[in-house]
């Protein structure tokens, strides 16, 4: 009975520091919950009117850059004209978006295209990809780049993440083939033969499947 007094006064006496406290700090307090609350209108102000708002327009733009990529018109594409918004300006003026995410693989692409080494990697690494397909895609085309630049390990770690990634019928073996020329070519000949060996065992049908052969055997050969 006592400990229940005792709980009873310690609750009392808290109640009456908060009580205090509020009182004695009204200013701070209305700052804070006005600020908290303007926070939270901004959040959903962002989540079911800008962003949504945005994202319609930015798709109204992307699907004509898109055009001029798939015609290999990569500079046009990128950086557009008066009458066309390239993918430059989508990722800038559509923060956010999933149209200015999406910008960042085709920018990425356009620049490797366009010897822009640096900047491709800076905005394929920057891709946020949702599927496994421009995922593998994205990290084969940073491998490049690294490669062009001359940063061989860089260069296989982002092909090796391809790998590992890829798993559509047509791109998959691509990707892993040019990750095994890659290592093999550089001496890591044990990598090297994971990848010839999915390709045989994995996708025994595609271009690649018939040429592995030989590679398997010529390093097994070695090993």
């Amino acid at each position: 009975m006592a400990k229940t007094k005792d709980e009873g006064a310690e609750l009392q006496e808290a109640y009456s520091k908060l009580e205090q406290f509020l009182d004695s700090n009204k200013t701070l307090v209305t700052t804070v919950v006005t600020i908290l609350a303007i926070v939270i209108l901004g959040a959903v102000f962002l989540k079911t009117y800008y962003i949504p708002n945005q994202e319609a327009k930015a798709q109204a733009e992307i699907y004509k850059a898109q055009y001029y990529f798939s015609q290999d018109s990569f500079k046009l594409a990128l950086y557009g004209s008066p009458e066309l918004t390239g993918f430059q300006d989508i990722i800038k003026s559509y923060k956010f978006t999933k149209a200015a995410n999406l910008s960042k693989y085709y920018a990425g692409i356009s620049h490797l295209n366009m010897g822009n080494y640096d900047d491709a990697i800076k905005l394929l690494k920057g891709y946020n990809a949702h599927d496994d397909l421009t995922g593998a895609l994205a990290a084969s085309a940073a491998g490049d780049a690294y490669m062009q630049k001359g940063e061989v390990e860089k260069g296989l770690s982002q092909y090796s993440k391809a790998a590992s990634i890829a798993d559509d019928e047509f791109v998959a073996p691509k990707i892993l083939f040019k990750a095994a020329q890659a290592h093999q070519k550089f001496g890591e000949d044990k990598q090297a033969l994971v990848y010839y060996e999915k390709i045989k065992y994995n996708y025994p049908t595609s271009s690649e499947g018939p040429q592995v052969d030989k590679y398997i055997e010529a390093i097994n050969g070695v090993l």
